[in-house]
């Protein structure tokens, strides 16, 4: 998603994800970003002043829920090894994101759609409700 935000004129700030290949990536792709972190999970960030960046500093906060407990093909192999989707904690990241939103103040947000996220009603229902109580 960055990449598709740089070429339409924005400035990356930086990036944030558990998964290093993930993250390592990002950074030798956006070499000049403000935020080089290492690869962590977002609810280890109690403060998120400690990232260095303000409230309104932000114009578009870019964010995607993991498509491991939304998609067909992460279901089908949570499914497969017995796992519970439903309590996964990973069901849960949108508050993560929610509480940046809410900190930062962007002039918009966007959230990157998980194809079967659609199907999910309820949990879809419980992510807009969060955001428009920013």
């Amino acid at each position: 998603m960055s990449l598709g935000f740089k070429n339409a004129g924005c400035q990356i700030l930086g990036g944030l994800d558990q998964n290093c290949h993930a993250i390592n990536t990002h950074h030798k792709n956006f070499p000049t970003a403000k935020l080089k972190l290492p690869p962590q999970d977002i609810r280890g960030l109690r403060s998120l002043d400690q990232l260095g960046l303000n409230p309104g500093e932000i114009d578009i906060l870019v964010g995607g829920p993991p498509c491991q407990v939304f998609s067909r093909v992460g279901i089908g192999k949570m499914r497969k090894l017995g796992r519970d989707i439903e309590s996964d904690h990973r069901n849960f990241l949108y508050k993560e994101f929610v509480r940046f939103v809410a900190y930062y103040k962007p002039l918009c947000f966007v959230v990157e759609n998980v194809d079967n996220l659609a199907n999910k009603e309820e949990t879809l229902t419980k992510i807009y409700k969060a955001h428009t109580r920013i």
